[in-house]
């Protein structure tokens, strides 16, 4: 019985493999699993990405949605109210002067029909040099005899438009201007004058009167 068994028993044995393969399959293995845990992770972090990308596209598209409707609510209150830029329709009422431009008493609402930007779109298509902070040679358009044909040193406040056409669009204030007793005659306040009245400052080759 001891004899027959043998064959079997002897044949019963155990193949190892390689140390060498076995470690090359294992390291296969964990680098394979590797990448793949890498891919999915990029998948995710561009899944992520995107989903964020979208968020916050859609939170800008709102943004502007309201902005747009809060605008044109604005434009219509400032209608009703009469304050609304007769171009655009922004409200006028809430703009400031430009720096050290301020009149007393008076605001940049003080008969514009147009807000500040529309105000220097006009100012530019119709070629006129001279805005608002700058000082010119002025003539006074309501002086008589000499004092209306000569220039004197002042300052342009703003540009005040209450239509396209406005012929006398620039307000100006002279510089201590000589009285009706000096023999000036010259107005002693603010006034509107046109485009043709003035030249700017830096012109040199005018003769004008200096008190």
């Amino acid at each position: 019985a001891a004899k027959a068994a043998a064959p079997a028993i002897a044949q019963v044995v155990v193949k190892k493999e390689p140390l060498a393969l076995t470690t090359s399959v294992r390291q296969a293995a964990a680098k394979a699993a590797a990448k793949g845990a890498a891919t999915v992770a990029a998948k995710a972090a561009a899944k992520a990405k995107a989903k964020a990308q979208a968020e916050a596209k859609a939170a800008a598209k709102a943004a502007e949605k309201e902005a747009a409707a809060a605008a044109k609510a604005a434009k219509a209150a400032a209608k009703a109210a009469g304050t609304g830029c007769r171009k655009c329709g922004n409200d006028i009422a809430g703009e400031q002067d430009p720096p050290g431009t301020q009149l007393p008493g008076e605001t940049e609402t003080s008969g514009t029909a147009y807000c500040l930007r529309c105000t220097e779109q006009i100012r530019r298509s119709k070629g006129y040099v001279v805005r608002a902070g700058d000082f010119v040679w002025c003539k006074d358009p309501s002086a008589h005899a000499a004092a209306g044909r000569t220039r004197w040193p002042a300052f342009c406040f703003r540009l005040v438009f209450t239509k396209p056409k406005e012929r006398r669009p620039f307000l100006v204030r002279f510089l201590h201007p000589p009285t009706a007793a000096t023999g000036g005659g010259v107005s002693q306040q603010a006034i509107n004058v046109a485009n043709q009245d003035m030249l700017t400052w830096e012109d040199s080759s005018q003769q004008s009167h200096l008190e």
